[in-house]
């Protein structure tokens, strides 16, 4: 008999799911296509590009190339707390300058309190 070779397609994402997971709904064999027997191939996989697999002809006579232009879906995983890292740094922030202020007896800059008629340096007085 004729033997044919022929090129399956899977979907991968049914590996290690559970039969009643939903996303097994989905058919595993993505497509399939048959061709006169062959004697090689070869698979190039290439960087954000289709890959090429080269099929050699039972007789060595022709070279079937063929470009794969297909996209794994890859799922992004979504960040629990990105809502929540604005909120902390903000408090943060305000804790950072609170602690700025309470150090500095009411300023921020010594300056200030010089100008105003305090004298003295900052550190007078704290105990650190």
């Amino acid at each position: 008999g004729a033997r044919f070779s022929r090129l399956t397609v899977l979907n991968m994402s049914h590996v290690g799911k559970r039969r009643d997971d939903p996303a097994r709904f989905a058919p595993a064999v993505v497509w399939r296509r048959e061709g006169r027997p062959i004697k090689s191939w070869s698979l190039h996989r290439r960087y954000q590009q289709g890959d090429l697999i080269a099929w050699l002809s039972e007789d060595g006579m022709e070279i079937e190339l063929l470009e794969i232009l297909m996209e794994a879906e890859v799922k992004q995983e979504v960040d629990n707390f990105s809502s929540f890292k604005m909120p902390v740094f903000a408090v943060a922030i305000v804790l950072v300058l609170g602690w700025q202020f309470v150090k500095g007896k009411g300023a921020f800059d010594p300056s200030v309190v010089d100008s105003l008629g305090g004298g003295g340096s900052s550190g007078d007085g704290l105990m650190m």
